[in-house]
């Protein structure tokens, strides 16, 4: 068995990108392992929280292009409205087995526009959106510009991005012998997020799942009081 400190050393003497090779490819094995277990998790502790959920970002994308998660992504994207948010559903995660992360705040209202967990090793973001007669608000955490995922981490921020969709309500499809939520205009939706070629797939390219960069970046001085999960 390896132990923590032999693990910790063993990253110590990887590159760097090979490190990020492996731990994708780790990630994204759990995802073929437990993806589908830990999508009915969330989708258990939602409907018993009576929050309507539906499909976002890369679980949009393979739901409506692929009707299952894209072979390569490691991780399950929703989205709630923000009347739907409650402290119960993170108590019911807990108990569902969840490991909760750190609400995602960047705001002096407290109000959380990102949240989730993980589920045996699979990260969930819920995002909580904004709607109106006219558009969908959704929101997007990303590195800040020349770091990773962790130096952002350790730093404390990272860059927020306010995504704009035309709203036109909802319709109900099957995933995973689940009846779930996406956008009526899902088409639309997804061009704005991955652009006019959604529809075909890129064999070997882990980054079709990148947003086009059309979102507004939320300025420092609207971030503040961000956690980092």
């Amino acid at each position: 068995m390896i132990t923590n400190f032999l693990r910790q050393r063993l990253k110590t003497l990887i590159p760097p990108k090979y490190l990020e090779m492996i731990l994708r490819r780790r990630a994204i094995n759990k995802m073929h392992k437990y993806g589908v277990e830990a999508f009915h998790a969330i989708d258990r502790v939602l409907t018993e929280c009576h929050c309507p959920y539906w499909l976002e970002f890369g679980t949009l994308l393979g739901a409506y292009r692929d009707h299952a998660f894209i072979r390569h992504d490691t991780d399950i994207d929703l989205g709630i409205e923000l009347k739907s948010f409650s402290l119960e559903i993170l108590e019911r995660m807990k108990k569902e087995g969840f490991e909760i992360h750190t609400p995602k705040v960047f705001s002096d209202d407290g109000r959380c526009y990102v949240f989730g967990g993980k589920y045996k090793g699979i990260v969930i973001d819920i995002h909580v959106c904004d709607i109106d007669d006219f558009y969908l608000t959704s929101y997007e955490s990303r590195p800040l510009t020349n770091c990773s995922w962790k130096e952002s981490a350790e730093l404390g921020k990272n860059l927020i991005y306010e995504l704009k969709y035309p709203y036109e309500g909802f319709k109900t499809i099957e995933f995973y012998d689940r009846k779930v939520l996406i956008p009526v205009n899902a088409g639309v939706h997804l061009s704005m997020l991955y652009g006019s070629n959604y529809m075909i797939p890129i064999e070997g390219d882990f980054s079709q799942g990148q947003q086009n960069s059309y979102g507004r970046l939320i300025p420092e001085d609207e971030r503040v009081g961000i956690f980092y999960k």
